[in-house]
Formats: structure tokens, sequence, C-alpha cells
């Protein structure tokens, strides 16, 4: 059985501990590493803020979206300390981009996995075919997941857009995006991987190294 750990977070003495046991050193270690662009406070943590997390009844132990925001502000702080790298947290919905899109909590840019760009299904909102200017938000936003195989990353009573690889690239770049990632580099899923042809053939045309 997999120990829950959820405790520390939802004190500000297990947060302090937390953060001063494990990630001040890692981000002393790795300050200037060349290949650190920036740091991740958590990977979607809307599946467990209280408040974010409607989908998600089988949430055991949320956490309050203060004590959250408590906790990024302070890994944001460490890592603006003790680094020259950014901070951002990697939001697994577009609807709740403007709930991260907080001066108190010091991120530098903003996170969002867009599957649903690629589904018939109201329950987010989606980025493909808009501009970064109609977020209206007021940091640089990443694209960090979206699918490169839409028609086999989901069950199959929904119903997938495919878009090429080439198109998402293009999209956000001309929308003005902080850039875009694939999920996932190593096909751990049905979602798709690289395309190494098409990547190459998209960074010639647009004379990227």
């Amino acid at each position: 059985n997999k120990k829950n750990y959820a405790h520390v977070l939802k004190s500000n003495a297990g947060q302090d501990e937390l953060i001063g046991r494990v990630f001040h050193p890692l981000f002393h270690r790795y300050a200037t590493h060349p290949n650190v662009l920036a740091w991740e406070v958590m990977n979607e943590p809307d599946w467990v803020v209280d408040g974010l997390n409607v989908n998600r009844k089988n949430v055991r132990s949320p956490i309050s979206f203060a004590m959250f925001k408590s906790f990024v502000r302070k890994i944001a702080n460490a890592v603006h300390y003790y680094t020259a790298s950014k901070v951002t947290v990697g939001g697994g919905r577009v609807k709740f981009l403007h709930v991260w899109d907080d001066d108190e909590m010091q991120l530098d840019f903003l996170q969002a996995h867009t599957y649903n760009d690629f589904l018939n299904h109201p329950w987010d909102g989606r980025l493909f075919g808009t501009t970064f200017e109609e977020t209206t938000l007021k940091r640089p936003l990443l694209i960090g997941e979206f699918s490169t195989n839409a028609h086999r990353a989901f069950d199959d009573n929904r119903d997938a857009i495919e878009i090429p690889l080439s198109a998402y690239l293009d999209f956000s770049l001309k929308s003005n995006f902080a850039g875009c990632l694939y999920w996932s580099y190593n096909n751990v899923d049905k979602c798709g991987t690289e395309d190494m042809i098409a990547l190459q053939e998209w960074s010639m045309r647009n004379s990227i190294a």
C-alpha cells in the first residue's frame, strides 16, 4: 500500500520542513545547471486541491486552496532565491488557468494540459484555435501536454479530432503561446510520441535550431 503524505502539505510546519530538508538542498545543488529551465511545483494539482477537483470524488485527502497556494509561494520563493531558473505549476485544466495567474504565488509562467482540445467534451475549456491574448492571462502560457495520437488517446466512446504535430506547433507559435510539449517523449501510453521527421521539418521551415 502506498503511504499517504498529504498531511505534510496541510500545515505550515509540514511545508517548511519538507522545503527545508528536501527542496532547498535540491535547488542549491542544481542552481546553475544548464539543463534546468524551470521547476514545476506539482503536476496537475487540480485533482487534489479542494474546490478544483470537482470531477475527482475519489480523492482521499484534498488540500485547501489557501494552503496549497502558500506551498506554491514558498517553493517559488526558494527557486528564485537559490537559482536562476523559472517556476511553474502543471495545470490540469484550462478553465482554472486564472487561478494560478495570481501575483501572490510568484509563478514565472503558467502551464496547461489540453487533451480536451481533441475531444467533443464540455468539461473544460480549450486552447486550440485561440490566441494567448484571448486568454487574458498576465503570465506567459506553455501548453505543457498535448496528444500526438488523438484517435488512440482516449476511450472509443469519445470523439477525437486528429491535429497533426506540425499544425499544433504552428498554432502555438503563431498564437503567441510560450511553447508546447507533446505527450509523451517516451511513448508511455496511447497518447503518442515524437515524430522526429515532422519535428525536423517544422524546425527547418521555421528556422529554429
